[in-house]
């Protein structure tokens, strides 16, 4: 079969990695540092969550699964998981929980296209039964992104294996494919390039479900709050055009043209750029693409 030309393909997530809290009081610790609520996490529900500064500024992104009664896994930009296991790190020591980059434990993939759902039962026997939850064995991971999208965790001794198999039957496209669903889906990962730059409303993140008001205090809380009770937001994020771009601009670039804004992430297929970018609510431009979710009109 072509690597090009299958409709349902699968691509390595080289970009992001693990980070395990493992212990009695892996839910209470994390409950009190990031935006979502962890108690809403089960055997199959996952969630989307930040972990910010005390000045609400987004530090981590993350989607976090429970992997057991006393295990709680957070999945993020590769190159910020050992910043985040050292920045939790200094208040875990309060509590029975233990941090540990398991990123080399697995091997992620992304499957996408029609057939998605049918490949990953026969890669791994299973799959989850909506978006946005969590099925496992005792070797695997897998989350369901949207019906022709799943994020799978493979053990890292079977994956060779397993992709050999896969490849039978699917295509492969580079990582920024992937993003670039990522961008069309309105999620905005955060980067080294991004961290510490962006309140969580500024990139969405309260149309995506990743933000509890009704949870107790945790770091950059009152900041958070504020902005979603008493402000008005002047800037938020879009998603763009950005083909008549000759390159695509790092993470976290000022950009002028086609929209002026600060370019949160970007990628290309080959055929089309598109890009997620912070500007203010007034942009007014042709290269404005649409979301999947609407921005609240009280936070206008």
């Amino acid at each position: 079969m072509s690597q090009t030309s299958a409709s349902t393909w699968m691509c390595e997530l080289q970009h992001q990695g693990l980070l395990a809290l493992d212990g009695p009081d892996a839910e209470r610790f994390l409950q009190g540092q990031v935006t979502c609520d962890v108690r809403e996490l089960d055997s199959r529900q996952t969630r989307i969550g930040l972990q910010c500064d005390l000045k609400g500024r987004i530090l981590t992104s993350f989607r976090a699964w429970r992997d057991g009664d006393e295990k709680i896994v957070l999945r993020m930009h590769r190159e910020l998981v050992d910043t985040t296991c050292d920045a939790l790190g200094k208040y875990a020591v309060f509590f029975k929980v233990t941090l540990t980059n398991i990123s080399d434990a697995y091997l992620g993939i992304g499957i996408a296209g029609p057939d998605a759902r049918s490949r990953v039962e026969a890669l791994v026997g299973g799959a989850p039964e909506a978006d946005g939850q969590f099925w496992h064995n005792h070797h695997h991971r897998v989350i369901q992104l949207d019906p022709e999208r799943f994020e799978c965790w493979l053990a890292a001794d079977q994956a060779p294996a397993l992709i050999r198999q896969l490849l039978e039957h699917c295509g492969v496209k580079p990582a920024s494919a992937w993003q670039l669903l990522d961008i069309r889906a309105g999620h905005a990962e955060i980067t080294p390039q991004t961290r510490g730059q962006f309140t969580p409303q500024a990139l969405n993140y309260q149309c995506q479900n990743a933000i509890s008001f009704r949870k107790g205090c945790y770091t950059g809380q009152e900041v958070v709050a504020r902005l979603h009770y008493k402000a008005k937001l002047k800037r938020v994020m879009f998603r763009c055009d950005l083909r008549e771009l000759a390159s695509l601009p790092a993470p976290g670039s000022v950009i002028e043209y086609p929209v002026a804004g600060t370019l949160v992430t970007a990628a290309s297929d080959g055929d089309t750029n598109e890009g997620l970018v912070v500007a203010g609510r007034d942009l007014d431009s042709a290269s404005l693409l649409p979301l999947p979710y609407s921005l609240p009109e009280e936070e206008a």
